[in-house]
């Protein structure tokens, strides 16, 4: 009788980060030196090829077999349409299994472009190069690719790892102020949820005062990977210790689409992060202090803390039902049981279910 054995594929996926400033010239051809490939496709929105696309192109063609797509800018085009229309153009242009896609933009394009790239042919290679700080130092770093649907943000995607991520952190010295500190919002979720004193260096830092030269830029960067590192490594599909990342989330995707891009991505978490930390201490699990610690960071750090007065409680909770992280629990959050510090929910999942009425009343009280 043949008896049941197991077998262990030992499969591991990890990505370089080439991080550093004024750096695309030099050292981005090395690594492209590196690969065999017929031919890369660079894929960027007009917004970025009025800036940069156009430049980067250029130098790349004289040495590269390079060809230029450029797809419409925005959160409102990261959809089936224009992740379709990508696809169906590189099949125009003879892309081979041998291609190299390179993602050329923020957050948006990094998505389309990665999602792409893990459909076609049932995958090909690409790399990022992420030029706004929310990109360079968040969306590249969990290889979650994904598209938004007609019912909510990031509900169609993929794992899938790139060759590498070029961050070259010059580029964020044409990005407008507002939409650096928003995207700080998450530097600073990585210290509520996981580290209490990277939390209060960055309440320091703030409290002194940021200013957005190449040098600190830099620093600004490097800091807020290495605060999300060691979660993903921990949890590279953010399964269990993972999901802590979605702090403030749940609330702050609905605010995100239900503003309909008025407020940023980063925008929104921080308002969701309120409501959590308020939903936290209704639970008995957050001092009204370490509230109140939500409020001076983000205060300090000039983004949104209240609900904007054109939404109410109702809709934002029917908007919450549409969560992509919804399970057979339903909608259930991320909490605090103290600065750096999350509860664990049931089956180690960090997610925890609310009650409506406390969900409803911590939104209301952030008006």
């Amino acid at each position: 009788m043949i008896k049941e054995i197991v077998l262990e594929t030992f499969l591991q996926e990890s990505t370089p980060i080439y991080l550093g400033s004024k750096i695309w010239d030099s050292v981005l051809p090395e690594k492209m030196n590196e690969l065999k490939t017929d031919k890369y496709f660079l894929i960027t929105d007009f917004n970025i090829l009025n800036i940069y696309g156009q430049t980067l192109y250029d130098f790349l063609s004289k040495n590269y077999p390079v060809e230029l797509i450029v797809l419409p800018a925005g959160e409102v085009n990261k959809n089936n349409m224009t992740c379709n229309y990508l696809i169906e153009e590189l099949f125009e242009r003879n892309i081979t299994k041998s291609s190299v896609l390179i993602a050329f933009g923020g957050g948006v394009i990094g998505n389309i472009v990665g999602l792409a790239a893990a459909l076609i042919f049932r995958g090909i290679r690409f790399f990022h190069i992420p030029i706004t700080f929310m990109s360079q130092t968040d969306s590249i770093l969990s290889r979650k690719q994904a598209i938004n649907s007609m019912s909510g943000k990031n509900m169609i995607g993929s794992y899938y790892t790139p060759l590498f991520n070029f961050v070259d952190t010059s580029f964020l010295l044409s990005e407008p102020e507002r939409l650096v500190r928003g995207a700080l919002v998450e530097t600073i979720k990585n210290g509520l949820i996981f580290n209490r004193n990277f939390f209060y260096e960055m309440k320091e830092r703030i409290n002194k005062g940021l200013v957005f030269n190449e040098e600190n830029l830099f620093d600004l960067v490097k800091i807020s990977i290495l605060s999300k590192l060691p979660i993903i490594k921990n949890d590279p599909s953010e399964k269990a210790l993972g999901m802590i990342l979605e702090y403030g989330h749940t609330t702050g995707h609905a605010i995100e689409r239900l503003l309909k891009g008025k407020y940023s991505h980063g925008e929104c978490v921080s308002i969701g992060m309120i409501i959590a930390a308020r939903i936290s201490n209704k639970l008995g699990l957050l001092s009204h202090d370490e509230v109140e610690e939500h409020l001076d960071i983000l205060q300090a750090l000039g983004t949104p803390t209240k609900v904007p007065d054109v939404l109410n409680a109702e809709t934002i909770m029917r908007r919450m039902e549409l969560d992509n992280k919804k399970d057979i629990h339903g909608i259930r959050f991320v909490l605090l049981n103290e600065i750096g510090s999350c509860i664990e929910g049931p089956e180690q999942s960090y997610m925890v279910e609310v009650n409506p009425e406390i969900q409803k009343e911590a939104i209301n009280e952030s008006f």
